[in-house]
């Protein structure tokens, strides 16, 4: 989740300013209560702007506050409409175009009486969401953090919604889900398309391709490039790293190459860790087969389920001390592997 704040104007994500919201009608808290809304603005940004003004049929059953005088004036010119006449030459007032005109503006009032009681004024709000929201001056579209909000990198559609009288915004699509998918195209296609995926298989290499697409990837605001497929049997950069070759200690090249890639892997989402390569094998059953102990400290806080490949990887490790240091690292349940195989002793 982004937390960082722009002129105050964000708020998990969410871009709008103080003076939509005033002509919106809404608050944050509102528009946050939109679930669309609230998941987009948690994984991206969502910038919320102000869409036109117009009055329609009241939907809502009932009178509300704002409605008691409007209807009341109404009564009461109904009530009064035939004793104007006399009212006024009561008065002393004769002339014909006054009278006219006295009775032409009350018409009117009443008129907008009903208008008021039978309708209600809606503010459209437009939604996009965006893989980030910018400030970019309106005349030189440079990012300089003042004047008009922009989105930027990967966008959904804009949809215009509407606000009831409870607060309560309509129902917006899945925008998270076509950000994700238009950042899934660009990495594929922009990013992708240019690295040579055949030759990552040592660590300086794969360091190589990996600044390469990390380089394209900031171009359409694409942070973290670890979660991206990078063909179509679904590898990613994460998984394609644990079938690069462990280099020897010896090796002071692949190895300063190997721990640069592992410093840009600690800044990956944990939950990037839970992904199977194009043959169903999972981060944690490679790590286990190759008793990989350098990557130990990136799997702090990661969690795994259990599965029978895992068994079978955990029971063919060699290294005791890799094992008991694997053990400590993750957040897994090893005594379901444990009493599993005390179980088959037993039998």
């Amino acid at each position: 989740m982004k937390t960082d704040k722009i002129n105050n104007t964000r708020f998990n994500g969410l871009y709008v300013t103080p003076e939509t919201l005033k002509k919106i009608g809404c608050t944050k808290k509102m528009l946050l209560n939109n679930p669309s809304i609230k998941d987009c603005a948690e994984k991206y940004d969502v910038l919320v702007t102000a869409g036109q003004k117009k009055y329609v049929l009241d939907r809502h059953d009932g009178f509300t506050k704002d409605k008691y005088l409007p209807t009341a004036y109404l009564i009461g010119t109904i009530w009064a409409a035939p004793h104007i006449g006399e009212c006024m030459t009561a008065l002393g007032i004769t002339n014909p175009e006054t009278i006219i005109g006295v009775c032409a503006g009350m018409f009117g009032l009443a008129v907008l009486s009903v208008i008021k009681i039978v309708t209600q004024r809606i503010n459209e709000i437009n939604v996009q969401g965006a893989s980030k929201v910018e400030k970019y001056d309106a005349e030189t579209f440079n990012a300089i953090y003042y004047d008009e909000m922009k989105p930027s990198g990967a966008q959904s559609h804009v949809y215009t919604v509407r606000r009831s009288p409870e607060g309560i915004i309509d129902n917006i699509p899945n925008i998270t889900n076509e950000v994700q998918n238009k950042e899934n195209q660009y990495f594929y296609w922009s990013v992708v398309s240019d690295a040579k995926l055949d030759d990552m298989f040592t660590p300086s290499k794969y360091l190589k391709e990996l600044q390469k697409m990390q380089k394209s990837a900031k171009e359409f605001y694409i942070e973290d490039v670890f979660k991206f497929p990078i063909n179509n049997g679904g590898d990613t950069l994460l998984t394609a790293f644990f079938d690069v070759a462990i280099p020897e200690k010896t090796d002071e090249k692949e190895m300063e190459a190997y721990y640069k890639i592992l410093q840009e892997i600690a800044k990956t989402d944990k939950s990037n860790f839970d992904q199977r390569d194009s043959h169903g094998i999972t981060i944690l059953e490679k790590i286990m087969n190759s008793e990989n102990e350098f990557v130990l400290p990136l799997l702090k806080g990661c969690k795994f389920s259990y599965s029978p490949f895992l068994k079978y990887a955990y029971d063919n490790i060699q290294n005791k001390t890799f094992k008991q240091q694997l053990k400590q690292s993750i957040d897994f349940n090893f005594n379901l592997l444990e009493k599993t195989n005390e179980n088959t002793k037993n039998k």
